[in-house]
C-alpha cells in the first residue's frame, strides 16, 4: 500500500515535469529552430529517470557516428526503457508510438512536433502499409528507435521478434544498433504503476550493416540481431 502511494506521488510529479518540459520544448523549437526540442527532450528523460530512482549507466557510445543515423533496435522492458535512452543516450531520436498517445496534450504536440509516425496498431493491415509509406521518409529524420519484440516483457526475458522491422529496414536500409537494456522491468513491471528504485544499464552494441539487405536474408537479419541483444542480457 505504501509504495503504491509512493509511486503515485512520483507518477504525479513525473507528469507535472512533462507538461512543463514539453511546453518549454515547444516554445524553443518555434524561437529557436525545430531540433533544439531534442534538448529538452534529453532532460525530460533524465528528469524521469532521477525522479523514479533509476541509476542509468550506458555501455558502448563508442560504437555511435554521430555523423550517422540509425536504427535503435531494443529489447522492451518497461516504460523506463525510453526514458533513460532519451535521456542519456546523446542521440536525437524518435519512435514508433501507438496512435492513441498523439491525443494526450503537450505530449502529442512534442511527437508531432519531432515527426514522430502515428500509427494504429487496432488495425494491423493499415498499420503495415503506413509504416512502409512514410518508412522511406525515416532516413532524414533522425535516428529512430524501434522495438523488434513489439511490447514489454514480464520477466526481463526477450520475446519473439515481429517481422514488422524489416519493412523499416530494407526502405530506409539505415545501419541497425543492438541495444540491450537491463534492470528497467524490475523498476516497473508490465501492468503495475508501482515504481522501485535500482540500476538500468544500456548496452549499444556494433552497428549492424543493412545496405545490402536481400528479401530472403531479412530472418538471418533478425536472428543475428536477436542474438546480438540476448547476448548483453544478464537481468533476467
Amino acid at each position: 500500500m505504501m509504495n503504491t502511494l509512493y509511486s503515485i506521488i512520483l507518477w504525479s510529479i513525473g507528469v507535472t515535469l512533462t507538461m512543463v518540459i514539453g511546453i518549454m520544448g515547444l516554445i524553443s523549437s518555434v524561437v529557436a529552430g525545430r531540433d533544439s526540442i531534442y534538448i529538452f527532450t534529453r532532460m525530460w528523460g533524465r528528469a524521469l529517470c532521477v525522479v523514479g530512482g533509476a541509476k542509468v549507466e550506458v555501455e558502448g557510445k563508442e560504437n555511435i557516428d554521430p555523423n550517422q543515423s540509425y536504427l535503435f533496435a531494443m529489447n522492451h522492458q518497461s516504460f523506463f526503457d525510453i526514458f533513460a535512452v532519451m535521456g542519456y543516450v546523446d542521440v536525437p531520436l524518435v519512435w514508433v508510438p501507438k496512435k492513441s498517445l498523439f491525443n494526450i496534450p503537450v505530449v502529442g504536440w512534442c511527437m508531432r512536433r519531432m515527426g514522430f509516425i502515428e500509427i494504429d496498431r487496432r488495425n494491423p493491415l493499415l498499420a503495415m502499409r503506413k509504416l512502409e509509406e512514410e518508412s522511406r521518409e525515416l532516413k532524414s529524420r533522425k535516428s529512430i528507435i524501434l522495438f523488434p519484440e513489439g511490447t514489454r516483457t514480464r520477466d526481463g526475458s526477450l520475446g519473439a521478434f515481429k517481422r514488422g522491422i524489416l519493412i523499416v529496414i530494407k526502405n530506409t536500409k539505415m545501419p541497425l544498433l543492438p541495444v540491450t537494456i537491463n534492470g528497467s522491468h524490475k523498476l516497473m513491471g508490465k501492468g503495475s504503476i508501482n515504481v522501485h528504485p535500482g540500476p538500468i544499464k544500456i548496452t549499444i552494441g556494433k552497428p549492424i550493416d543493412t545496405s545490402n539487405l536481400r528479401d530472403d536474408k531479412g530472418d538471418a537479419l533478425l536472428q543475428t540481431l536477436r542474438a546480438s541483444i540476448e547476448a548483453n542480457l544478464s537481468n533476467r
